[in-house]
């Protein structure tokens, strides 16, 4: 695994998920998946959810201030599934709420309406392990529980658990049951951040390329499979389990990225003259965020916001830090 198509995630997003193990331990207790993959998932998306966090937040309050109504947000999830938007989606299309990410965690409201039906048809009557049959009738709700991370959990576990049946049902058998714990979660929170749409688009190509036999990889870049198990040391130390990592072999060594410091973010380091200054507001990290593996990241830094009342010299030194650093871009 190349080191450039990996990242550390930041002390933030770590410190956020670990306050959510003892609810993430039950979950996977429940589901019969692993709890590493779980906080992995939301590791990752709270880590981008961080980084583009004035766009996310624009989002959030378009979609929450459009799901009050549980026969609107219905007529809504009826109507992009009609349409095939729900894992296939562009910018314009999130103008319906119910194809927007929603809280810290980024959990798209149609996804989690999907995932809710196929939990309450395939738990037997009465029984509610996960505690999810109030949404049912009330989306409004489910969306102010995903807004608030309180769900989370949940609905990232069961789609999850939809990743490995998936696995179970497609790969080659010889091929993943031997993989270690780490490369299979890596593999399912590929699943995850690309959807079922995608991976079965893909799924004809891989084939082919491995005479008839599907023989899934950890994805790259938005797909976060690569990403998680370069974190997947740490993720296994907080959970107690040292051997939650992938086997390195000394001809293709994989990264394993350690938690930085909490003074410093893997993803930006702010230049001096902004430490004091607007830290909330510079710099802005945009993402336009589907659920394909594409990413149009810009990094800008905005004026009146943010610099103010910065001198102009001062303004321009830290720019040009910034520049020399590579900070600048579109990637």
């Amino acid at each position: 695994m190349n080191p450039t198509q990996t990242h550390t995630y930041s002390p933030e997003a770590f410190d956020d998920v670990s306050t959510r193990i003892p609810r993430i331990r039950a979950v996977a207790q429940a589901l019969g998946i692993h709890p590493e993959a779980i906080y992995g998932a939301l590791v990752e998306e709270n880590h981008d959810y961080r980084q583009g966090w004035l766009k996310n937040a624009l989002g959030d309050a378009w979609a929450l201030s459009q799901s009050r109504d549980h026969a609107a947000m219905a007529r809504d999830y009826q109507h992009a599934g009609q349409q095939g938007k729900l894992d296939e989606h562009d910018t314009w299309d999130k103008l319906n709420p119910v194809l927007n990410d929603v809280g810290p965690y980024n959990i798209q409201l149609g996804t989690a309406i999907r995932l809710l039906h196929a939990y309450i048809e395939s738990t037997p009557s009465g029984q509610d392990p996960l505690n999810l049959r109030r949404f049912r009738d009330d989306y409004p709700a489910l969306a102010s529980g995903l807004a608030e991370g309180e769900v989370a959990p949940e609905f990232a576990g069961l789609m999850l658990k939809e990743a490995y049946q998936y696995m179970a049902t497609h790969a080659d058998p010889g091929y993943w049951s031997p993989l270690p714990p780490a490369q299979q979660d890596a593999i399912a929170i590929t699943y995850y951040n690309m959807g079922r749409t995608k991976i079965e688009k893909r799924r004809p190509d891989n084939m082919q390329e491995h005479g008839g036999k599907y023989l899934p990889q950890p994805g790259e870049e938005a797909a976060a499979g690569k990403n998680h198990l370069a974190n997947a040391e740490t993720i296994g130390g907080l959970f107690g389990n040292p051997n939650y990592h992938y086997p390195a072999s000394p001809s293709s060594p994989e990264p394993t990225a350690r938690r930085p410091p909490p003074s410093t973010s893997s993803t930006y380091t702010r230049p001096t003259a902004f430490r004091s200054r607007a830290a909330a507001h510079c710099p802005i990290s945009w993402r336009a965020r589907t659920r394909a593996a594409i990413r149009l990241p810009w990094t800008i830094c905005v004026w009146p916001m943010a610099c103010y009342p910065t001198r102009i010299a001062a303004f321009q030194r830290a720019c040009a830090c910034w520049s020399r650093n590579a900070r600048w871009r579109v990637s």
